[in-house]
């Protein structure tokens, strides 16, 4: 796929790909470089990459997939959220993004199967709400973050897949 440019809104300075890459025009002062710069992608504590933007002599922290979507997609219903459509907070490329609300964007995540062992019993979930039903929790966010690899178990049940 070839890759495509396009500034980013807030900041003529800087431009963000198809791909999912950020690059900045900037130089000390607020004046152009001759060649773009490629920024370094830098993980926040929740998973999405960022990059540090300066605006204004300010630095601006901006999420990467959200660049990547005000710049290439389309967004009439004005929806707020953006949605990594294979769930991987990573890939940043325009294929994989879509605007969601924010309901959407949860069942989006709630609808994958889960599998949970526990002793060699096997346990199929349609989806986290099943899961985290079937375990008695009243919140999902334990079972998130066992998902999502931060925790080992939850009640001694480990993911399976």
């Amino acid at each position: 796929m070839k890759e495509i440019w396009e500034q980013v809104n807030s900041n003529p300075l800087y431009e963000v790909s198809n791909l999912g890459r950020v690059r900045s025009w900037n130089k000390y002062g607020g004046r152009r470089r001759d060649e773009p710069v490629i920024l370094k992608l830098n993980p926040t504590g929740s998973g999405y990459n960022f990059v540090m933007l300066r605006e204004n002599s300010k630095r601006t922290q901006r999420t990467v997939h959200r660049l990547v979507a005000e710049a290439f997609i389309p967004n009439p219903d004005n929806k707020s959220t953006v949605n990594h459509i294979d769930e991987n907070k990573f890939n940043n490329c325009v294929e994989n993004l879509e605007w969601a609300t924010q309901s959407e964007n949860i069942r989006h995540s709630a609808a994958k199967e889960i599998i949970l062992t526990k002793n060699g019993v096997v346990k199929h979930f349609d989806c986290i709400q099943d899961a985290a039903d079937f375990l008695v929790l009243r919140a999902p966010s334990n079972l998130t973050r066992l998902i999502q690899g931060r925790a080992k178990t939850v009640y001694g049940w480990a993911m399976l897949k």
